[in-house]
């Protein structure tokens, strides 16, 4: 995270895995529900900032909070079939109040760099590297551009968590993959799968916004698990997807400035989304997912060629129906840690094979 990591921020705020050339900010968005069963989606926002706007100085509350709310504890709890109370003490005791490595709402970074110093290429390596920092990439890039400077456009990334997972349970790995030049949109599911979320709808006497629960959808030990997840799956897709049509709006400036009333949205309506007008680069989108994510963004890739690659972290193939696997065409690439996956998923996997593929097996 360049210059953030040498000003030794406490023991509050999360260390990167990887670490590229930028600082990192944050921001959310929410947009509410419309017309004809639009359902509306809630992401988080990570992107990279200039080392320079960052104070040496920099206090540890400028970072965001780790856990923004105590109901993901209690979602969290309810899954893991344990007292909140419980959760509660190991999250103050041992946890304690941590804080993301990225900045709230700081501008997005507005620097002119060598163009061989941006992420020209979507090379699988890039997300291999920001995933394990000791792995070697297979080649380099040998020549500059003829065109030395330009106004930075950067790759996006749409990311999808696991069961029982939220927007910024991840946020070391976004962040990380953010100081590297990534746009990374974390996609909040509310197909139920989420651990807790919620989402705004109008109040029917005075329409004003308020909050409801989307609570976490506990199996009953006789259900039919393919039955629930398949559905959940396409409900995740189709959020991916519209995730991805928000950030071409934000590239073609039709999301408000600051302070600029959103018909739309409703988390992060006050923040400047402005900023993002043809900054991003939207021929090179991926798909990225863990676990019950990992099948999220293979399915993103099948319903949407916009989607120009997938990566897939220890991917759990359970919901992905067989009629899926001839439409999965864009490269992919599989990080596997070997203590979690057994034969029958990683044979799944192995029948990927209509693209160019990728998979690596950390032991």
């Amino acid at each position: 995270m360049g210059a953030s990591l040498s000003c030794g921020y406490g023991s509050k705020v999360l260390p990167l895995h990887g670490q590229g050339s930028y600082s990192v900010g944050c921001a959310d968005m929410m947009v509410k529900d419309g017309p004809n069963g639009d359902t509306g989606i809630f992401m988080r926002i990570y992107y990279p900032v200039d080392n320079k706007d960052i104070d040496e100085n920099q206090k540890e509350e400028d970072y965001a909070l780790w856990i923004p709310r105590k109901e993901y504890l209690q979602g969290l709890a309810a899954s893991m079939k344990i007292p909140t109370w419980r959760l509660q003490l190991i999250s103050d005791w041992v946890i304690g109040e941590k804080r993301m490595p990225a900045l709230w709402e700081r501008p997005l970074s507005g620097s002119k760099l060598p163009m061989h110093q941006v992420a020209s290429s979507f090379s699988m390596d890039d997300f291999a590297m920001a995933a394990d920092p000791s792995f070697k990439p297979r080649k380099f890039p040998t020549s500059l551009s003829m065109q030395s400077f330009s106004q930075q456009t950067f790759p996006v990334i749409v990311f999808s968590h696991g069961l029982s997972g939220a927007r910024f349970m991840y946020s070391t790995y976004c962040a990380s993959l953010a100081s590297y030049g990534f746009v990374v949109a974390a996609v909040e599911h509310r197909d139920f799968s989420s651990c807790w979320t919620y989402k705004m709808v109008p109040d029917p006497l005075d329409g004003r916004y308020k909050e409801k629960e989307v609570m976490m959808r506990i199996l009953n030990p006789n259900e039919n698990e393919v039955k629930v997840r398949v559905p959940q799956l396409h409900k995740r897709v189709s959020e991916m997807v519209k995730a991805l049509h928000l950030l071409e709006e934000l590239n073609l400036g039709l999301i408000g400035a600051r302070g600029e009333k959103s018909q739309r949205i409703v988390v992060g309506e006050h923040f400047n989304w402005r900023q993002f007008k043809g900054r991003l680069d939207l021929s090179r989108a991926a798909a990225v997912g863990h676990s019950f994510g990992g099948a999220t963004a293979l399915g993103a890739t099948a319903f949407s060629t916009d989607f120009q690659a997938a990566v897939v972290w220890d991917g759990w193939m359970l919901p992905v129906e067989e009629q899926m696997y001839e439409r999965f065409t864009q490269p992919t690439l599989f990080l596997n840690s070997g203590s979690w996956q057994w034969r029958k998923n990683v044979d799944k996997m192995l029948k990927v094979d209509r693209c160019e593929r990728t998979l690596f097996t950390f032991l």
